[in-house]
């Protein structure tokens, strides 16, 4: 070969043994797929990355009480206590408040005068010559009810007005009973309220009759349907809190009303009024299941 056709030979020929440029170009290729694989590799780590962090679901550790997040911030589970289940252990606490009592509405009035007397005879509750007063006459109907009488639990009904300082309310032993007491008021002449008797559906006294003077024993008639017949008459002197008297007289037990008489021996107290109040006891339960009572005066000795 002459020194012509060697010069022109190609380059990678002449050194058969030495990578040629065909080889350089593929080592460049190579290293230019790799480094794309791992840029891809690294875009997919970083949107899982992302993803993961705005997808907002917390790590198990937060569903637990007491625990708080990453961030933080509390789980809402930790808010344990709930506002409703305090509104209603407040409203619970409300609704135990005990009802104003008759007595604790009324007006213990220290400078009370003594009613006059024509008025005072007629007065069944309260006490004429004490201090007790009321000012509406539903406080007076319930007094009269509760703490003379002994009704545990009534239902009163409306103020049925009479004239324009008197009337009465019905009360009943329960919403159920048939049995109804009539209570009567009057406004007096010192601007109180007192109650002036009462009428039962199931008692209707005769003698003594109202405000009449009685002395010991004292004769009780009427006419009476009561279980088993019986009718407890009850004497009470003004001023004094235990009754002075009792007796039990037996009327009728079915309709119609059936009459009763008997007699009320009493120890003279010195007081100048008082009431002779007429039960009937509920056969269920013992409680007073109905009432009439009358103002009495007494005789001095």
């Amino acid at each position: 070969m002459s020194e012509r056709e060697f010069s022109q030979q190609d380059p990678d020929d002449a050194h058969p043994g030495s990578p040629g440029v065909g080889a350089g170009a593929n080592s460049r290729r190579n290293t230019a797929i790799v480094a794309l694989v791992v840029a891809v590799i690294a875009l997919v780590v970083a949107l899982f990355m992302m993803f993961s962090r705005g997808s907002g679901t917390p790590p198990a550790t937060s569903s637990s009480p007491g625990v708080s997040s990453p961030d933080g911030i509390p789980s809402t589970l930790n808010s344990s206590s709930s506002p409703t289940v305090a509104s209603s252990t407040s409203a619970a606490t409300t609704s135990t408040s005990a009802p104003t009592s008759a007595a604790s509405s009324s007006s213990m009035n220290t400078s009370a005068t003594a009613l006059p007397a024509a008025e005072a005879k007629n007065v069944v509750w309260p006490n004429p010559a004490g201090s007790l007063r009321y000012s509406t006459a539903e406080e007076a109907v319930q007094g009269f009810a509760e703490e003379l009488v002994g009704f545990s639990d009534p239902v009163y009904g409306d103020v049925q007005q009479g004239d324009a300082r008197s009337g009465e309310v019905e009360i009943r032993n329960d919403a159920t009973s048939g049995a109804v007491t009539t209570v009567m008021f009057r406004q007096m002449s010192d601007g109180f309220f007192y109650i002036l008797g009462a009428v039962s559906s199931e008692i209707e006294p005769a003698m003594p009759a109202a405000g009449a003077a009685i002395s010991s024993p004292v004769t009780v008639t009427g006419k009476s349907r009561a279980f088993e017949a019986v009718v407890n008459v009850h004497l009470y002197a003004h001023g004094t809190s235990a009754r002075i008297g009792e007796a039990v007289v037996m009327g009728g037990s079915a309709a119609p009303l059936e009459p009763f008489t008997g007699s009320v021996t009493f120890t003279d107290t010195g007081a100048a009024t008082g009431a002779l109040v007429f039960l009937e006891y509920s056969a269920k339960d013992g409680s007073v299941y109905t009432a009439a009572a009358v103002p009495v005066s007494f005789e001095e000795n």
